[in-house]
Formats: C-alpha cells, sequence, structure tokens
C-alpha cells in the first residue's frame, strides 16, 4: 500500500553437507517505503485569467502524497518541478531562454530545501502584447513518481494574458 514503511530481511539456509542443519544466516535487512502516490503541484502566481504587463516570475506549492493527505503515511519526497510556458496563438512553448519557442519544453524550477514545499523561476520569456499564455507545472518525487498535467489542470496551471501597452488618457475641454 503505498505510504506504507516495509522492513525486508534476507536470509540463507545451509545444507551443503545433507545433513539436516538448520542454521540460518542473516544476510541482509533493509526498510524501505513504497510509494506509488504522485506529487501534487499548484501555481500560485501568477493569478489564473488575470491582464498583466509585468511578470518577472512564477511561483507555486508542491507536496509528496500520501503523506499530505494521511499523517500517518510516509512519502519518499519531493524531486523537483517543471514548468513549460505555451503561447496561445501559435502553441508553441518557451524553450528556457532570450526568445527561443518551439517543441514542448519542460524547465527545472527552483526549490530550496532538500524536501520542497514551495517552487519558483525567473526564467521567463519577452512577453508579446495581447497574447494569452499557457503556464503549466509538474512535480516528480524520489520514487520516480511524475505528475499527470492532465490530472491537476486548475491547480497546476494558469492561463494568462499580457497587455503590454501603455494606456492613454485625453483631457477635453470644452
Amino acid at each position: 500500500i503505498s505510504g506504507n514503511t516495509y522492513y525486508l530481511t534476507t536470509w540463507s539456509r545451509d545444507n551443503t553437507d545433507n545433513t539436516p542443519n538448520s542454521e540460518l544466516w542473516n544476510v541482509s535487512a533493509s526498510t524501505f517505503v513504497f510509494d506509488s502516490s504522485v506529487p501534487v503541484s499548484a501555481v500560485q502566481l501568477p493569478v489564473a485569467y488575470t491582464t498583466y504587463s509585468v511578470l518577472g516570475s512564477i511561483s507555486g506549492t508542491v507536496n509528496d502524497e500520501p503523506a499530505l493527505t494521511d499523517v500517518t503515511k510516509t512519502s519518499a519526497g519531493v524531486q523537483g518541478v517543471e514548468f513549460t510556458i505555451q503561447r496561445q496563438p501559435d502553441a508553441l512553448y518557451y524553450q528556457g531562454t532570450a526568445d527561443s519557442w518551439g517543441a514542448i519544453k519542460w524547465i527545472a524550477a527552483s526549490t530550496t530545501t532538500a524536501n520542497p514545499t514551495a517552487w519558483n523561476s525567473s526564467a521567463m520569456p519577452p512577453w508579446a502584447h495581447n497574447t494569452r499564455y499557457w503556464i503549466v507545472a509538474r512535480s516528480s518525487d524520489r520514487a520516480n513518481n511524475v505528475e499527470s498535467i492532465t490530472a491537476g489542470i486548475f491547480t497546476s496551471s494558469r492561463s494568462i494574458h499580457f497587455d503590454s501597452a501603455v494606456a492613454t488618457a485625453a483631457v477635453n475641454n470644452r
């Protein structure tokens, strides 16, 4: 069962002289955690369905199940968080440097602890005026479970719009 801790002992029996020799030899013992649950990430910044003129970083949270929802369980721990940014008009993905766009690319986010609960990144593209973007995060744990982006479509993704035009105003004196 995912999240349970198991203790495993291996041993061998010596029967080489064809007599009932009941000596047992302890070879090895180990404790391990079985974790088949995927971690869960969420995007906190940017806010979904918001229009931005400047966005210098993105950030969010991450937790590894099953310990998140059941304190009696143990998790393997978060390995890392990645994100991707898709430009909506042409469905191309940010490649992580300069103004480079192409096939989907997952970019590593920064985490600050060995078992992180938060992530962030300032690896941002040059945002284009009047353009919609889709930002998706996914996480993985030390048991190599990777979060499905379709399972967390509402928490691990954000759709934003960019408007970098300067607002203008005119005063008419009549």
